[in-house]
């Protein structure tokens, strides 16, 4: 194609139609879904992923987390293929967001290449516990 006497090949045709990759990590409770989910109501034609609704946690490989943070918490032993197969049907949409709750950011080479950009939420330890007791438990009889 010859735009401007500018020749752009497929990669670059690519790059300039694939949506804008975000991806909001943070500690458990951290605000993550809240954040993904605000974003997403308010950026036109965007998707959100959320890395609790799709089981990319249990399909990961990770089968002992104590001993997974024993052995260091190498976030690239995790097996990712599912979410980075989402992200390529998401990048196919005609979309110009896709939205991540992703703990991970930048740090998982998988999915790392996918990203533009990445927000780490600074929850403090105490908030992130009274959000996670408040969401796990609110529906709980004692």
């Amino acid at each position: 194609m010859d735009i401007k006497g500018c020749v752009m090949d497929k990669e670059v045709l690519n790059m300039i139609n694939k949506p804008f990759i975000l991806a909001v990590n943070a500690i458990s409770g951290g605000g993550k879904t809240t954040i993904v989910k605000e974003l997403q109501r308010k950026l036109p034609k965007s998707k959100a992923l959320f890395f609790d609704d799709r089981n990319y946690y249990s399909d990961s490989g990770i089968e002992d987390i104590c001993k997974w943070i024993e052995e260091g918490a190498d976030v690239n032993k995790f097996n990712l293929d599912l979410l980075a197969e989402d992200i390529e049907k998401l990048i196919k949409e005609n979309l110009n967001y896709i939205i991540m709750d992703y703990p991970f950011g930048y740090r998982h080479k998988t999915i790392s290449k996918y990203l533009d950009f990445s927000i780490s939420i600074d929850t403090p330890l105490d908030i992130a516990l009274a959000r996670r007791i408040i969401r796990d438990y609110s529906t709980t009889s004692i």
